[in-house]
């Protein structure tokens, strides 16, 4: 039998890909795959490492993921990095030869929907692939993104040009499948950042919810790089507002199962739309420059989501935008009015229009600002970026380095 098994279109995302480290298993799963006709699927002899690595030239991850953690010498290790980078729309099988309860659940906790214990039958690959007659069986919840609003305390304040570096640093710096979506439907400057054409999609998106699966997606999205997207809308003036609280929620509930994270540009938003931002996000940047009036509405805005107790993390975010003077405030000053410290603070550069104009932001943010993005990203992530070729450190060495 060939070593694989492929009929996928390249633009359609994969149904099943799926790495064995024996050729049993892997002609198993082969005669499986034609059995059943599936049209997009790929089945290869290899490891985690592989799997990985070739994950990394498709354009999405696919629906199913089968892994193989029989050679690997740290197996939760592998898992954790594989669970990490996958999409939270994909499901995650693990094959393997070691039969250990607590195996088991270490890899449930990190999202696995089964583990199947080698040498397994036809059978047990149905169903642990959910495909054929179990497909219709319920499979475990999927992993949900994360959603990030970012909001400025103020007109002009920055923060669309900090959601798209942020949003830049999450898919290239983390390898985080990553959408922007801006909640200014009649003036965006998202697409304008990224140099990206006009775009009706969020509107789109917003009328037929219901079809956004992954080809409904793949219609509605600009993709501006490798795991980054942005949904945005180009309304004329006149036209109604096709954005309500009930849209807006059930759009982030399906965001949230195709991307690692979502973030809002909710810059110009008020009302009952930002009020829903505001209760959905799991994270909220709040970025105020150094006034009076920024200070103000942010202290406003921040008490007022410490009063709710939802659980969400609220980053404080101070964006200088002019060379410091007797007249601006000082960090104290504004840690005194807002009631609390400032976690991050975007220095002055002169760089950020040259940036903006280029339509390139990544590659002309000055580097003093780029490092602060990146500091948020990293503070949200809880890690570094991932570097080409390194690996985590193991479950056992994070464990017993305090």
């Amino acid at each position: 039998m060939n070593e694989t098994a492929e009929h996928n279109e390249p633009a359609r995302t994969l149904e099943l890909v799926a790495f064995l480290s024996d050729p049993d298993s892997r002609d198993l799963v082969q005669s499986l795959v034609f059995d059943l006709e599936l049209k997009n699927a790929v089945v290869r002899q290899g490891g985690i490492g592989d799997a990985l690595d070739f994950v990394k030239t498709l354009p999405s991850w696919p629906h199913q993921i089968l892994v193989d953690i029989a050679d690997s010498a740290e197996p939760l290790n592998d898992m954790t990095r594989v669970a990490s980078l996958a999409e939270p729309g994909t499901r995650i099988i693990v094959a393997g030869d070691r039969n250990d309860v607590g195996l088991f659940r270490d890899l449930m906790q990190l999202g696995v929907a089964d583990y199947l214990l080698k040498p397994f039958t036809a059978a047990m690959l149905r169903r642990g692939l959910n495909l054929g007659a179990h497909a219709s069986e319920p499979a475990r919840a999927p992993r949900a993104g994360k959603t990030i609003a970012v909001l400025g305390a103020r007109g002009g304040a920055g923060a669309t040009t900090l959601a798209c570096s942020l949003a830049w640093h999450l898919a290239h710096g983390f390898s985080r499948r990553t959408v922007v979506v801006d909640l200014d439907v009649y003036n965006g400057a998202v697409n304008l950042v990224f140099n990206l054409p006009p775009s009706h999609g969020l509107v789109a998106a917003l009328q037929n919810i219901a079809g956004l699966d992954h080809l409904g997606l793949e219609k509605v999205l600009a993709l501006r790089g490798p795991r980054l997207f942005t949904l945005t809308a180009d309304n004329d003036l006149m036209a109604a507002d096709p954005i309500t609280a009930d849209r807006l929620k059930e759009l982030l509930a399906v965001l949230v199962e195709h991307f690692h994270f979502v973030v809002l540009d909710a810059a110009s938003r008020s009302g009952a739309v930002v009020n829903t931002v505001l209760d959905q996000c799991d994270f909220l940047v709040m970025l105020a420059d150094p006034t009076i009036l920024a200070v103000r509405n942010a202290a406003r805005i921040m008490r007022g989501r410490e009063a709710a107790s939802t659980g969400q993390r609220s980053i404080l975010a101070i964006n200088n935008l002019c060379p410091k003077t007797l007249e601006t405030l000082t960090a104290s000053a504004m840690e005194s009015a807002l009631g609390r410290a400032i976690d991050h603070t975007l220095p002055y550069t002169t760089g950020l229009t040259k940036s903006q104009n280029l339509g390139r932001p990544q590659e002309f943010l000055p580097a003093a600002y780029s490092k602060a993005v990146l500091d948020i990203a990293t503070d949200i992530t809880g890690g570094g970026p991932e570097k080409q070729g390194e690996h985590p450190p193991s479950v056992w060495k994070r464990m017993f380095s305090n």
